[in-house]
């Protein structure tokens, strides 16, 4: 084992929290090879995981949404209307931010194609609205949350149409 690659072991695709990794500690001063748990380096990981740009979207015409970037923003001027889908995924679990920017004054529409309930298409009402999916497997996409664009409304910045 000590005369081999890393790169030259067998890859795993099925950790468990107790199995190990090889880590390397103090690279800058002197580097240590240690090992730590699967379990401790989720442990280790902030509450809050920022988005990189590789995970948002804009779109400001018509179409699919993404289903591997976790944000989509819809962004249009004028009276342009974006009129979007978003498409089943693999991951259960997987979470979807859908944010409405721009000035358009056209409706903002997403189609889910396997709804988890009774909502087939979601209007944002306004600039600034927000909604919050999850993909829940064969049940397909769920409503966690929505929120308006606008401080001290009181509806949730969406319209919901079966």
């Amino acid at each position: 084992m000590a005369d081999k690659k890393i790169t030259a072991l067998t890859a795993e695709t099925d950790i468990d929290s107790d199995d190990l990794a090889h880590i390397v500690t103090d690279v800058s001063t002197s580097a240590t090879n240690k090992k730590i748990t699967v379990a401790n380096v989720f442990n280790k990981i902030p509450t809050f995981i920022g988005y990189g740009a590789d995970s948002v979207e804009t779109v400001s015409a018509d179409g699919a949404l993404s289903t591997t970037k976790a944000i989509s923003i819809l962004s249009a001027t004028g009276s342009t209307t974006v009129q979007t889908t978003l498409a089943d995924v693999t991951q259960v679990g997987f979470t979807k931010h859908i944010i409405r920017a721009g000035t358009s004054s056209g409706t903002h529409d997403v189609d889910l194609t396997t709804k988890g309930g009774d909502i087939d298409t979601i209007a944002l009402d306004e600039a600034g609205s927000t909604v919050t999916l999850m993909w829940s497997g064969t049940s397909g996409w769920v409503l966690l949350g929505s929120a308006p664009g606008t401080a001290g409304q009181t509806d949730d910045g969406i319209t919901t149409t079966t």
